[in-house]
């Protein structure tokens, strides 16, 4: 009988499909490392991007927080400034309301009237004295008010008293300055 190897045959088929299997296999694993290494380089290519922006962003925050603290500086000496206006303001009107006050004083007085004390506290004038007669209070009252210096003008108490044998108004008198 004649024998025909046929396993040499079996061989070589299951070869070729090993090396065709191989083949495929080495070509799909480049396929994925290619894609692999696309990915990778596109990642790569963001963080660097992303990177360059930080460092812009980090280098405008440096520079904006050098603009912050100069409009701070800036915000307290405008304070400071201004502080040291109204101070200035306010001592201005503090001298001249006293000096304003009294010359009003001395061009409205009747000649029978004297002032025992003159005052202030809060731009509020109070004014005590002596007079003749309830109409010389009253005048000076309204040639006081005439001035326009005054917003209120008020007569807190009157009463008669005795000065050296003469009857007298004893009177107090506020004055609010505007």
């Amino acid at each position: 009988m004649i024998k025909i190897n046929l396993l040499s045959i079996r061989r070589e088929k299951k070869k070729a499909q090993l090396i065709k299997h191989l083949e495929l296999s080495g070509i799909l694993f480049l396929v994925v490392l290619l894609a692999i290494g696309y990915v990778w380089y596109q990642t790569n290519e963001q963080l660097n991007v992303l990177s360059a922006e930080v460092k812009e962003a980090q280098m405008e925050k440096v520079r904006l927080e050098k603009i912050i603290k100069q409009v701070q500086r800036l915000e307290k000496k405008r304070e400071f400034v201004l502080q040291r206006l109204g101070i200035i303001a306010q001592l201005k009107r503090e001298q001249a309301g006293p000096v304003r006050f009294l010359d009003q004083l001395s061009l409205n007085v009747p000649g029978k009237m004297w002032f025992t004390s003159v005052s202030e506290k809060d731009f509020v004038y109070s004014v005590k004295g002596l007079a003749f007669s309830n109409q010389d209070i009253a005048d000076f009252m309204k040639s006081m008010e005439k001035t326009g210096a005054f917003d209120k003008i008020d007569l807190v108490c009157i009463q008669q008293s005795t000065v050296e044998k003469e009857k007298v108004m004893d009177f107090t008198i506020t004055l609010a300055a505007k």
